[in-house]
């Protein structure tokens, strides 16, 4: 039952969150820059905009950039108006071309349900767009932290690596016993959501 409602949240973005013992249905989507919110005694009240100060040790990183970016993704679709015969779709970006040196760098994205053309065209789009923000980092927070929710889009400013309102979608969430949280998130850009005009 899991693997199915995960194959059917694969084709609108969506999470299952775990809270408070419950699942909770989010969808992944554009979403505005969290920014420092603050009270009466100037503290900072926002849990998802994080400094230097709220950092445990240190950050890493790891950034695959260069190994998971792609120019150009191949899918293939079981689609309703060919009595469900496998039709294709390729989403190619030029610029991405240009970046990568001319050198065609293509993956492959699966659906695993059923869908339309346009859907998948939309979605192989949106995939391809994800390659090419892959840094993935982790860090630990104190107990602030457990106000977080994985799915939500979170600002950092960190001096070591230059980072200023930096902003990544956090993917997985352990709470400790001392109430320390260490976080694990993928970089964020808005570009990955855009619905580019078809052709």
């Amino acid at each position: 039952v899991f693997s199915n409602i995960n194959a059917l949240l694969s084709h609108f973005n969506g999470l299952l969150a775990y809270e408070n013992g419950k699942y909770v249905l989010s969808v992944e989507t554009q979403e505005t820059a969290p920014s420092a919110s603050l009270n009466s005694s100037q503290e900072n009240t926002n849990p998802y905009y994080i400094d230097n100060t709220d950092i445990i040790g240190s950050i890493s990183i790891v950034d695959n950039s260069q190994k998971n970016a792609k120019n150009t993704i191949k899918a293939s679709l079981q689609d309703p108006q060919i009595n469900y015969n496998s039709r294709s779709v390729t989403f190619f970006n030029s610029d991405f071309l240009k970046a990568d040196r001319n050198i065609v760098k293509t993956g492959s994205f699966p659906f695993t349900g059923i869908t339309s053309y346009y859907n998948a065209r939309i979605n192989t789009e949106k995939e391809l767009f994800h390659t090419r923000f892959s840094k993935e980092i982790s860090f630990t927070l104190g107990p602030r932290a457990i106000l977080l929710k994985a799915g939500q889009v979170i600002s950092i400013n960190y001096d070591p690596f230059g980072w200023t309102n930096k902003l990544f979608r956090i993917e997985n969430l352990n709470f400790a016993a001392n109430c320390n949280v260490s976080v694990k998130a993928r970089e964020y850009d808005d570009s990955i959501y855009e619905i580019s005009k078809q052709r």
